[in-house]
């Protein structure tokens, strides 16, 4: 009996140390989730002819193009060719998985959501193409917002083969702009003068938010970032281009040795949340790696050749990505701006159409919301400046509707 209860206390007291030392090392492994750096992953892909008519993605296919894409946390993909793709208003495509080469691929990425834009012209073949923002509902325990959802840059004067794309997002405390372009490619005047005009595109959508300055311009520029047509954009001082052959980086297709693809932005005002950390990922290898180009030259100068015909019903051309953080204040937001943002919505306020005296009541307060959000806002907000708008009162809206962290309205 001696021995036996000598047993039972030698078991427990094991059971015991067991389960504290599981509970330590649970504890260590969440210390070491929450000190972690958190990054946001953008990258830029263009797919080769996506979902173009005879040109149709297998099951394997598909599944290797989404094993590439859940490594990152937003993706801008051009190339967009997926039949006559029909859009609701929310930018989703409407129609069957058996005949989408797109829906059908978001089956294989489950924590996905996406925004596709309006048709931006023609491409391969006379093909249609559009945009796709593809990206992760949420990113380090915070929600990935749509606050713009893709809209097409204006161009009456056709100026472009295809219209450059912009859309604003935000996680965590970083909030930004990605503006995607498929730039022509067939005539080489017609590319230059396309690359050219995008120093215009980028001040344009600049300033249709002063408030906003994080602006990432990325894509398929079908030139190398060392060509003279980028005269115009390298006017701004800061400007930063991640990838360019000064460092070595390697082609960004896999049929040919030009760096067509690649991520710009001002470092005047990214180089706070940039992480210093980018690459171009090279699927069409025997043991994929990303060639990291964030360094003065790039982790491995010798470089074999990709496989072409093994991938080729991936694409032709490699994704780039690039790394920022969302863990630190918004260097632009319109609570760290000057007076000029005070004064600009002031001016607004002074409107009589727009005015909002405290002595109204809540009945008949007014605040603006739109048909896809979930907050309410002044009618300054840079959030309702540019969208369709509608006006409720302010009890209405308290009780649908969140209060917009940017303007603050009444509460």
């Amino acid at each position: 009996m001696f021995r036996s209860l000598n047993f039972k206390v030698l078991f427990y007291s094991l059971s015991i140390f067991v389960f504290l030392l599981t509970l330590s090392g649970i504890e260590l492994r969440a210390e070491e989730h929450t000190s972690e750096q958190q990054t946001l992953k953008i990258a830029a892909w263009n797919i080769d002819a996506f979902g173009y008519r005879g040109f149709e993605r297998s099951d394997t296919d598909l599944k290797d193009i989404a094993k590439i894409l859940s490594q990152y946390d937003l993706i801008a993909i051009t190339e967009l060719m997926d039949k006559e793709i029909k859009l609701s208003e929310e930018g989703k495509v409407e129609g069957s998985r058996e005949k989408s080469d797109f829906l059908e691929l978001l089956d294989y990425l489950p924590g996905y959501d996406y925004r596709v834009s309006q048709f931006a012209g023609y491409g391969y073949n006379r093909g249609k193409e559009w945009y796709a923002f593809l990206f992760k509902k949420e990113v380090a325990s915070k929600k990935f917002e749509v606050l713009e959802p893709p809209q097409l840059y204006p161009d009456p004067e056709r100026k472009f083969s295809r219209d450059p794309c912009w859309a604003t997002f935000r996680v965590g405390s970083f909030d930004f702009t990605v503006i995607v372009v498929h730039i022509h490619f067939t005539d080489r005047k017609k590319r230059r003068d396309e690359v050219r005009e995008l120093k215009n595109v980028y001040d344009t959508i600049q300033g249709m938010d002063p408030q906003e300055n994080d602006i990432l311009l990325v894509g398929d520029f079908n030139l190398d970032p060392d060509d003279n047509a980028f005269g115009p954009l390298k006017e701004i001082e800061t400007l930063r281009e991640l990838f360019y052959r000064k460092n070595g980086c390697k082609s960004t297709s896999a049929q040919a040795k030009p760096l067509y693809d690649n991520i710009l932005f001002d470092a005047k005002y990214l180089d706070h949340e940039y992480a210093n950390n980018c690459g171009i990922y090279l699927f069409d290898l025997d043991e994929p790696y990303d060639l990291k180009c964030c360094e003065e030259t790039v982790e491995k100068k010798d470089v074999p050749d990709g496989n072409k015909e093994k991938f080729k019903g991936i694409s032709n051309h490699y994704p780039v990505w690039a790394e920022f953080r969302i863990d630190r204040g918004d260097d632009d937001s319109i609570d760290n701006t000057s007076s000029d943002a005070d004064s600009d919505a002031g001016a607004i306020n002074n409107d009589p159409e727009t005015i909002e005296p405290d002595s109204q009541s809540e009945s008949s307060e007014i605040v603006y919301v739109t048909s896809t959000g979930k907050k309410y806002h002044r009618a300054s907000c840079r959030y309702v400046r540019s969208r369709e708008t509608s006006t409720i009162s302010l009890s209405e809206a308290k009780q649908k509707y969140d209060p917009c962290s940017v303007c603050d309205p009444p509460q």
